[in-house]
């Protein structure tokens, strides 16, 4: 009896530890899961504490239901779909076949863009003003802290400071030693796309 119980029990090990291993790679990106946790994310509710509570009831009530459920969608359907085709009909927010990723940010007329190439290994920033003046700034994987700017076909870099005064911060763009433009922002402004630029990586 207990020889059949133990029989049991490592079968069962080896079965899951088996299964574990050989569909290691097979799990998608949980795109629907990751649509509902950054519309929860993206509400802003009053600040401190009762943004926190407002987010948390969110998270728990409508959306926790909508993520078990997206959740078990994605699991059954939509990442069998992109193990099988390569792609996630849902995850629109993903590299493309040629490795290259989109994603735009516009407030109060501005417009910013960050295109990603090579699959994450080149980013191409392009800063819109209001008045239609654009500026793109390139940096690459391989190159951490640095920022190109294209002049005649030639990348040359460029060094980009901050300084923080209160609650706005000036930016500040040399190229070889020169200042090329400034600008002071609201710091939240900043933080906020920080934030939104390392959440679409």
């Amino acid at each position: 009896m207990v020889k059949n119980v133990l029989k049991k029990i490592i079968l069962t090990l080896v079965l899951v530890g088996v299964s574990f291993g050989s569909l290691a790679n097979c799990f998608g990106k949980f795109a629907l899961v990751r649509v509902f946790y950054n519309a929860n994310d993206g509400i802003n509710v009053g600040g401190g504490l009762l943004a926190k509570i407002v987010k948390t009831v969110l998270f728990y009530i409508p959306f926790g239901f909508l993520m078990a459920i997206g959740g078990f969608i994605d699991f059954i359907l939509f990442n069998l779909i992109e193990f099988w085709s390569g792609s996630n009909p849902v995850g629109l927010n993903e590299y493309d076949k040629e490795g290259r990723y989109a994603k735009s940010f516009e407030q109060d007329g501005e417009k910013l863009t960050l295109v990603y190439t090579e699959f994450g290994s080149r980013l191409d920033l392009t800063a819109v003003s209001k008045e239609g003046k654009s500026e793109t700034l390139t940096a690459f994987r391989s190159q951490p802290g640095k920022f190109f700017v294209e002049r005649e076909g030639q990348l040359s870099e460029i060094e980009v400071t901050s300084q923080s005064v209160g609650s706005q911060v000036i930016l500040k763009l040399t190229e070889q030693g020169k200042l090329k433009s400034s600008k002071v922002v609201e710091a939240q402004n900043l933080q906020d796309l920080q934030l939104r630029a390392s959440e679409s990586l």
